[in-house]
């Protein structure tokens, strides 16, 4: 089945290379949804498509629901211009013809990168992200700001790939601050400051289990700009986390096979 790449951007030169680089050897058609970039992210995604719509931002769930429309491929697999696909995303591929309309991948939440480092405290893991369905006229996003996916089931939360967050790496509490509070003027009590502020909570750590791909992660180290941040972990989480990973994509497959 044909996979569709789609991103949503506006003024992301920061980061939308990383992830273009990461998903257009991986999909069938990339299509990128712009709504006024003027910084260069255009001339960045053209290396890699030639499929750039205009369409003007109202909000989340509306750009969502147009990239939806323009998508020729039998399932969609959404990603935000601050996002990375690491290297098992080829994997879900197995799970297209199993009779599901959606597929839940967990996200890892970075902030650091040597070692590759995420948090593993709510809310920022499992933190399951439901941007991979079949284009079949029946899911659709809704929510203005935080553009949950509707009409999503039978979905499996497939264990197998994660996404991977770079937002902490790349913005400052200050700039993280204004969008919780741009958040909350659209939608009053959606700024969800305890996953965009992290630093004001108690919050543990673990290295990554997934890898990122080297070619991605060797531009990544090599950006001197991007943040780190203090890790809180132990060998204890470390074996725990490792443990719950294989476990998750172990029954991933058992429930894939199944039909549950």
């Amino acid at each position: 089945m044909k996979l569709s790449g789609c991103i949503l951007v506006k003024n992301n030169a920061r980061t939308i290379r990383y992830a273009v680089e990461s998903i257009y050897q991986q999909v069938d058609e990339l299509v990128i949804i712009d709504s006024g970039a003027t910084d260069g992210t255009k001339d960045i995604v053209a290396e890699y498509t030639d499929k750039i719509i205009y369409n003007k931002f109202e909000n989340f769930a509306e750009q969502r629901n147009f990239a939806i429309k323009n998508c020729i491929g039998e399932w969609i697999i959404m990603l935000d211009a601050d996002e990375i696909v690491g290297s098992n995303f080829s994997e879900i591929r197995k799970f297209f013809d199993c009779g599901y309309q959606s597929l839940g991948l967990p996200r890892y939440n970075l902030i650091d990168l040597a070692p590759v480092t995420f948090m593993t405290t709510k809310p920022h893991y499992l933190n399951w992200q439901m941007r991979c369905f079949r284009n079949n006229g029946k899911s659709y996003f809704w929510d203005p700001v935080h553009h949950k996916l509707g009409n999503y089931r039978p979905r499996l939360k497939c264990g197998v790939a994660h996404l991977f967050h770079l937002d902490f790496l790349f913005n400052s509490y200050a700039v993280r601050k204004a969008k919780v509070d741009y958040y909350d003027s659209v939608e009053p009590g959606s700024g969800y400051p305890e996953a965009y502020l992290f630093e004001d909570y108690p919050y543990k750590s673990a290295t990554v289990i997934e890898t990122i791909e080297p070619r991605i992660l060797e531009m990544l180290v090599a950006d001197e700009s991007l943040l780190r941040y203090n890790t809180v972990s132990n060998s204890y989480r470390q074996g725990y986390e490792n443990f719950l990973y294989h476990a998750r994509s172990q029954l991933s497959r058992v429930r894939a096979r199944v039909g549950i």
